[in-house]
């Protein structure tokens, strides 16, 4: 069994974050290549995202899943929470422009360092 005091909780959070990082660098996206049988196609219609996902289960049957996400809402909880799109355009590097952009990064989901 497997059990975390406060002795061994630095040690054991040390092993935890060198084996995951072990996997993903082992594991990593580099070297990911797409299977033939899987297919994505995102659209916006009616105001909703629709993704649609087609790819084979483990007993080799196809399976199509779709989703849709209310288009206005999503983008809304993407600007709120996720990363502007404005951040992602150049800007002129000045006080004002700076303040503006780590105001929108304090308020997000996503944090700068």
């Amino acid at each position: 069994m497997f059990m975390v005091t406060l002795n061994t909780f630095p040690k054991n959070i040390v092993f935890i974050l060198l084996t995951i990082i072990s996997f993903t660098s082992v594991f990593s996206q580099a070297r990911y290549k797409k299977n033939e049988h899987v297919k994505i196609n995102t659209s916006v219609e009616n105001g909703d995202y629709i993704i649609n996902y087609t790819f084979k289960d483990h007993c080799d049957e196809v399976r199509n899943f779709n989703i849709k996400y209310p288009k206005v809402k999503t983008d809304s909880m993407i600007e709120k929470h996720g990363i502007p799109a404005w951040l992602l355009h150049s800007y002129e590097v000045n006080e004002k422009n700076i303040a503006l952009r780590n105001e929108a990064l304090d308020k997000g989901f996503f944090k700068k360092n």
